[in-house]
């Protein structure tokens, strides 16, 4: 069981880096896109259980390092976390709109001190950006869908 545990804190580690280092580092524009598009295009290519990790993953890192991320580079965070959002979006589309799925992600993004919860993380700048991408990104997706969303209420 400790060794799952260390197994699980040395993975969560190793996507921190992956996501926040990289992108630190990434200084011209076209590096940064197309660092950002591989980096988002994990979240719909994955299985399952690891894209929903490495998703919330995600969250939790941009919320806990957002304070310390200079005027310089938001820019490429804000990008980085559209596309992300977006490849949150393809991930249920691709399953279908799966009710389950959808509740599981939506956790992700809301509940449990993740994201939008209440913990010891300053970083509502990024909440309100997620907030302000959310629905700009379920646009394209929500027309082909329409009636699969409406189901659901």
């Amino acid at each position: 069981m400790e060794a799952e545990i260390a197994s699980e804190a040395g993975h969560e580690e190793a996507l921190e880096g992956l996501i926040l280092y990289c992108m630190w580092h990434a200084d011209k524009a076209p590096a940064q896109t197309q660092l950002i598009d591989r980096l988002s295009s994990l979240v719909p290519g994955l299985h399952l259980p690891l894209a929903i990790h490495y998703f919330s993953v995600f969250l939790v890192t941009m919320r806990r390092e957002w304070s310390g991320i200079d005027a310089l580079r938001l820019d490429k965070f804000y990008l980085l976390i559209r596309r992300f959002v977006a490849s949150f979006f393809a991930l249920m589309r691709n399953n279908s709109w799966d009710l389950e799925l959808v509740k599981r992600l939506m956790v992700c993004v809301r509940g449990g001190g993740a994201f939008f919860g209440d913990d010891k993380f300053p970083g509502k700048g990024v909440n309100y950006h997620v907030a302000s991408v959310f629905l700009e990104e379920l646009r394209p997706f929500f027309f082909r869908s329409t009636r699969m969303w409406l189901s659901y209420f």
